[in-house]
């Protein structure tokens, strides 16, 4: 594991926020976002994620090379009854990847998360994604259940995981 800052993500950090989750959208399945994402799209993301809500963007720097990830929740549902849950997502820079910087970004996430009135947390992983699986089963998440070929990306169909963490 490479020692990095977990700190609240400001608005210098979208452009390095952006790189890394086009990435994403470029060579993985990890998104079901096909197009990049531009600086605009991601700064209006951004100002959806106050520091004094529920919605939080924690990003981990190293010192000397800048921004190697993210990790942020955002409302599981638009309907006011999900109010008690989010959705956890959690991207690294592809060169730092396996080095233990996800489950930093998430400890720091759950540590916050920690005041908050949270029931449920949910992600949604595409399938085979091993590392990410087992990063979210460190964290206590556990399967809810597949929906198989939910979306096609890079000329195949892709199946999706939901997992859940309670608070």
């Amino acid at each position: 594991m490479i020692p990095v800052t977990v700190r609240y993500a400001e608005l210098k950090d979208v452009p390095s926020i952006t790189e890394i989750y086009n990435d994403y959208v470029v060579y993985t399945t990890s998104t079901f976002d096909v197009t990049p994402k531009s600086v605009e799209d991601r700064t209006a993301w951004y100002y959806e994620h106050p520091r004094d809500s529920r919605y939080k963007l924690l990003v981990a720097e190293q010192h000397a090379v800048g921004v190697i990830g993210f990790t942020a929740t955002s409302p599981f549902r638009p309907k006011e009854a999900y109010r008690s849950s989010v959705e956890t997502t959690v991207y690294v820079a592809r060169n730092m990847r396996s080095r233990g910087i996800g489950a930093q970004l998430y400890q720091r996430l759950f540590d916050e998360l920690g005041e908050e009135d949270l029931h449920r947390a949910y992600a949604c992983i595409s399938l085979p994604n091993p590392a990410s699986l087992a990063l979210h089963e460190k964290f206590d998440f556990t399967p809810v259940g597949i929906f198989h070929e939910a979306g096609k990306k890079f000329g195949r169909y892709v199946s999706i995981q939901w997992l859940e963490k309670q608070f």
